[in-house]
């Protein structure tokens, strides 16, 4: 009796376990219908064409958690990797994201080792297992100062090896792109930029100057207006949107971070919570407060 009675317990104790996966599996399958209907309706207004993201907060999350700080990173890499299948959802075309300052040379040794260790083993899954470059059709371009002596060679090596093997020479432009700003800080951009302007003897210009930006102002895209007012596809005139920039951890700073790009009409969205618990709400906050402040932009506006 006292057999059979443990044997029914355990019969018990595993539906009990198939039915908190069943309800599990059901919820989650709410959640995610939940977020293609709100996506449909975020979509009826403009999103914008490029995101910037600084991912603040990684090392007090791991701190509020007794971890170390590369314990902060890895989850924040692993918000980044979530939050791409709403970019994807949203048909937002371009995400700038903060990965390690020039600044950041400047920290303490283990974190700064341990820091490029989980960039060469990131950038390397990127090509091994697909799941962003192969999914949402991104091409990976990790912008900043791989010259820099402070920088491993193996993060160099396997940075230019992510980007060639993201977008290899000749094929079709990726309908996405990640740019991984490392290395970098917007003065150091724009410093580069304009001495790449003056030693190509042209006019040194506003758009010169751009031309030789890492990353560039919000790419134009098709005016709708335009495009039924021509009968074709292929409009006369484009439209610009402004940029969203968003930084966690409640910081309300540029921390020297793609400044040249904010300062043409870009949004700015200070979020309190740390970038490992920024999740796809949050985003999609993100995007309706933008979508408010752009509201009165002028949604057709000509440029060359």
């Amino acid at each position: 009796r006292t057999t059979a009675r443990f044997r029914n317990m355990d019969i018990l104790a595993q539906i009990g376990s198939t039915l908190r996966y069943c309800l599990l599996a059901i919820w989650q399958s709410i959640l995610y219908l939940a977020l293609r209907v709100i996506v449909v309706l975020v979509r009826l207004r403009p999103v914008p064409t490029h995101v910037y993201l600084i991912m603040d907060g990684n090392r007090r999350w791991a701190k509020n958690l007794n971890q170390e700080p590369i314990f902060g990173h890895v989850a924040g890499y692993d918000s980044l990797r979530a939050l791409l299948q709403l970019i994807a959802l949203l048909d937002i075309r371009e995400v700038t994201v903060y990965a390690f300052s020039i600044a950041n040379y400047g920290r303490v040794e283990s974190e700064k080792n341990a820091l490029m260790d989980l960039a060469a083993k990131k950038f390397t899954e990127m090509m091994q297992q697909g799941d962003i470059i192969d999914k949402y059709d991104v091409a990976v371009r990790v912008v900043g100062d791989l010259d820099n002596p402070g920088l491993p060679l193996i993060v160099k090596n396997t940075a230019e090896k992510v980007m060639q093997y993201s977008q290899p020479a000749g094929k079709p432009k990726r309908k996405r792109t990640l740019n991984i700003a490392f290395s970098y800080t917007a003065q150091n951009e724009m410093k580069t930029a304009f001495q790449r302007a003056v030693l190509s003897n042209k006019p040194v210009t506003k758009d010169t100057i751009e031309s030789h930006m890492s990353v560039r102002p919000p790419i134009p895209i098709p005016s709708a207006r335009s495009q039924i007012s021509n009968g074709s596809q292929q409009p006369h005139h484009e439209t610009r949107y402004p940029p969203l920039l968003i930084r966690t951890s409640g910081e309300q700073r540029f921390s020297n971070f793609l400044m040249w790009q904010c300062c043409q009409n870009g949004v700015l969205a200070f979020e309190t919570v740390l970038w490992p618990d920024f999740g796809l709400w949050d985003f999609l906050k993100c995007v309706v407060k933008y979508q408010f402040q752009t509201k009165h932009f002028h949604k057709y506006q000509k440029v060359e």
